[in-house]
């Protein structure tokens, strides 16, 4: 089960991507490179399926009772969850 901590780090940074990509609706983003915007809003769009998956294995672990992923990282990824399904149902992303 070590590769669901692999899989919840690489869903952070993912996540914070999704941050990025959110917060480029509002700011003007023509002075960075292109290829680095697509790259984030891209792994942004990922990281909604990517999360759903890592915190729904991350509740089979904790109803197992095995801590393979560090608390902290395991919250902050279904905070970032229940943002994200916020963010799609409001703003229909």
């Amino acid at each position: 089960m070590r590769w669901l901590l692999l899989i919840s780090r690489i869903g952070f940074l993912c996540n914070i991507c999704y941050a990025f990509s959110v917060i480029a609706r509002y700011i003007n983003l023509k002075s960075l490179n292109q290829d680095v915007v697509a790259t984030i809003v891209v792994l942004g769009v990922v990281s909604i399926l990517l999360n759903t998956i890592v915190n729904v294995l991350w509740l089979y672990t904790l109803i197992r009772q095995q801590k393979v992923v560090p608390v902290f990282l395991g919250i902050s990824n279904f905070l970032f969850l229940i943002l994200q399904f916020f963010n799609i149902l409001l703003f229909q992303l």
